[in-house]
């Protein structure tokens, strides 16, 4: 299941649903958390939703 999580967070981001999408990929490496492509996204989705200008845990 953890797949089909990753790749419905990836419509929903092409979308621009990006918090929901952020979800998705939130529950995919819950449920796999050796899945690169998961983690990668999940990363990426947290980068656009992060005001620019600051750093993780700022």
């Amino acid at each position: 299941f953890a797949a089909a999580h990753n790749d419905l967070g990836a419509v929903l981001a092409r979308e621009g649903r990006l918090q929901e999408a952020l979800e998705q990929f939130r529950e995919a490496v819950r449920l796999d958390p050796s899945d690169p492509g998961a983690r990668g996204n999940l990363a990426q989705a947290e980068r656009m939703l992060r005001p620019s200008g600051t750093r993780p845990g700022r």
